[in-house]
């Protein structure tokens, strides 16, 4: 399916706005109830930035490879803008799981609202960029950030692991001019003219600001070590009432990075047939080889699994509160929002299905390690 056939579908949805808490993550039974299951085929559908489909690598090649329709679903990918949409798309029964940024998710389940984070969807994937005029300062060294004009995106989920890191190594972060940008693309267009000292992308961006003569500083996995990106988020109430369902969404995805590791180029072909993008463009992306041992299962840059890695998302979520990101409403406990069952039963369901294969046991053992102190 190329990536444009999705065009079609952005007129049924219109412009979703998130305009509240109880609309926008609420999710009450009446709201997902239209939404339709067969006794044979259930039908799922999934949200996908148009331009921003490799991300979500695992997700995309699971249909492409056939393994969601093995699993007896009809996954559709729904095209939509950004997260507002997608969690707000959840609450009104229009979508059934989003894969992307973890942070909005995050801050509505502060709130309390009705989402639940099941699986994984990429880890990594940024890097620090030197702005021009800067190519010469070591940014490895913390006290150099000192008195610089640094920039991030607004929704940046590495941003309050960063703070906490500079404060870990006796840096104050107040010490630093940062620069919030609304747009990675703005973050990008401010590099290359200079008007920040140094800014944060990810992988996409970062290979347009190589081409136009940007330096990368490091890759943020060297110092965060497997921190979250994506993750995939549901309503939690429709959660609730279709767990097998779920669980079917995970095994197809498991499969997928079974061969992302062992079988890199049928994942890499999958999903570059389906965006319309060249073959080395994704490898690049997600399958570049990792010098820098980060406790993926892929040891590549910007690896894509659907492991939920709850310890890396508590990590996350209290450095947000720590940071003043957002405070937590009274009673609102991330565990009541986590659900890491599904992936443990779909590995084991995969392991006596495929005794032979020693993937799927290490894709367990390293689920163990990843979600320990759930």
């Amino acid at each position: 399916m190329n990536i444009r056939n999705l065009k079609r579908i952005i007129a049924v949805l219109g412009t979703v706005a998130l305009v509240g808490a109880t609309v926008a993550c609420g999710g009450s039974k009446a709201e997902v109830a239209g939404v339709k299951k067969t006794d044979t085929v259930e039908k799922v559908r999934i949200g996908l930035v148009t331009t921003g489909a490799v991300r979500p690598a695992l997700v995309v090649a699971a249909n492409e490879l056939g393994y969601y329709a093995e699993e007896g679903l009809d996954v559709e990918f729904i095209p939509l803008d950004d997260s507002a949409q997608g969690i707000a798309a959840l609450g009104t029964g229009k979508l059934e799981v989003w894969p992307y940024a973890v942070t909005p998710s995050l801050s509505q389940i502060a709130q309390g609202n009705d989402l639940v984070i099941f699986a994984g969807t990429a880890t990594e994937g940024s890097s620090m960029v030197k702005g021009k005029g800067n190519e010469d300062v070591d940014f490895r060294d913390y006290q150099n950030w000192v008195g610089k004009n640094i920039a991030f995106q607004s929704t940046s989920t590495t941003h309050p692991l960063i703070l906490k890191l500079l404060k870990d190594n006796g840096v104050n972060p107040d010490d630093i001019n940062w620069v919030e940008i609304s747009s990675e693309e703005q973050v990008l267009e401010a590099l290359k003219k200079g008007s920040v000292d140094a800014g944060f992308l990810t992988e996409e961006r970062l290979i347009v600001g190589q081409k136009s003569g940007l330096v990368e500083a490091f890759q943020l996995a060297e110092v965060l070590g497997n921190y979250v990106c994506c993750r995939q988020t549901a309503n939690g109430t429709y959660f609730k009432e279709h767990r097998d369902t779920f669980k079917k969404i995970i095994r197809a995805q498991i499969r997928a990075l079974r061969d992302y590791r062992d079988d890199t180029p049928k994942v890499v072909k999958a999903v570059s047939d389906y965006i319309d993008q060249d073959y080395e463009y994704v490898e690049h992306y997600i399958a570049t080889p990792n010098p820098v041992a980060t406790g993926a299962f892929a040891q590549y840059k910007n690896p894509v699994s659907p492991d939920p890695l709850y310890n890396k998302v508590e990590e996350l979520y209290n450095a947000q509160i720590d940071a003043g990101f957002f405070s937590p409403a009274e009673g609102v406990n991330l565990k009541d929002h986590f659900d890491i069952s599904l992936f443990e039963e779909a590995a084991k369901e995969l392991i006596e299905e495929y005794p032979d294969d020693k993937a799927y046991q290490e894709i367990l053992d390293l689920f163990y390690k990843n979600n320990s102190n759930y």
